[in-house]
């Protein structure tokens, strides 16, 4: 779990036995223990993209980029990433050919020279994008999604929120994101 020279390092600490560096080795240990446990995150980026005019949205087109920081190292999966777009968007056939899939752009920006290769899922629908990958993410790996959206038909004209419903992980270590991203 921990670099070879920090458990060797701690073990240095511990095995001189005085009370002050027991403490700071378990102060170390937990602190390194809480950056482990996952720190997921996603984000609306730059905040230029994400403007949505929230009442009166009309039939404009808007572009939408999330940067999802993954908290742990994802397994490869045909549903890796799930991402429910909020009441008031849905996503942009711009080339009208009935697919969604080939209207998302992905850029992944690994940790090291992992290579998960994220695509966009067939599974992708005007209001959910599926994205699987190919091979394991490493975690602190950032994935930006790109989209085209339009204010969606089935909203209310007084829908005025354009919060995320949900970011879902396949990935068990990972903790899912629900109610996220105001614009």
């Amino acid at each position: 779990m921990f670099p070879p020279v920090l458990t060797q390092t701690i073990g240095r600490l511990v095995g001189k036995a005085s009370p002050a560096r027991l403490v700071f080795a378990a102060l170390t240990v937990l602190f390194l223990v809480a950056i482990d446990a996952g720190a997921q995150s996603a984000a609306l980026e730059p905040s230029a993209l994400s403007r949505v005019p929230l009442a009166d949205a009309g039939d404009g087109l808007y572009w939408q980029q999330l940067r999802i920081t993954l908290g742990q190292a994802d397994e490869a999966s045909s549903e890796a990433i799930r991402i429910d777009l909020p009441a008031l968007l849905e996503l942009h056939d711009g080339d009208g050919d009935g697919a969604l899939f080939d209207e998302v752009r992905i850029v992944y920006r690994a940790v090291d020279a992992e290579l998960p290769r994220f695509e966009t899922s067939t599974k992708t629908t005007a209001k959910t994008i599926v994205l699987s990958s190919r091979a394991r993410a490493a975690a602190g790996g950032q994935v930006y999604v790109q989209f085209p959206s339009r204010s969606a038909a089935s909203s209310s004209p007084s829908a005025t929120s354009t919060v995320y419903q949900a970011i879902e992980f396949a990935d068990p270590l990972e903790t899912d994101l629900t109610e996220q991203l105001p614009n």
